[in-house]
């Protein structure tokens, strides 16, 4: 490893998770946050993470917007209740 790559790490782990059939139920295109739905376990592992001190980064990409199915003001109103979904408290029960 280059010094200059060995520079740039943190040494802090991470957990990158794709949010469409990962944290999320995969709805082909879905543009109503109702329509949002946890898949099970999803929360317990969250939490778990979270206790653990482990950032989670959520990974989407939303080529519905570039397809013009739906407007970036949308998705961007539609994933405000993946913000709370990362708060999660430990104590949450599986499922």
């Amino acid at each position: 490893m280059s010094s200059r790559r060995a520079a740039t790490r943190t040494g802090v782990p991470a957990v990158f998770l794709d949010r469409d059939g990962t944290i999320i139920a995969d709805r082909h295109y879905p543009s109503d946050p109702a329509g949002v739905e946890l898949l099970p376990g999803a929360a317990w592992a969250l939490a778990q993470l979270n206790q653990a001190h482990i950032p989670v980064v959520v990974v989407t990409n939303q080529s519905g917007i570039g397809r013009g199915y739906y407007k970036r003001a949308d998705y961007d109103r539609r994933r405000r209740p993946h913000r709370c979904v990362v708060h999660v408290p430990a104590r949450a029960g599986q499922g």
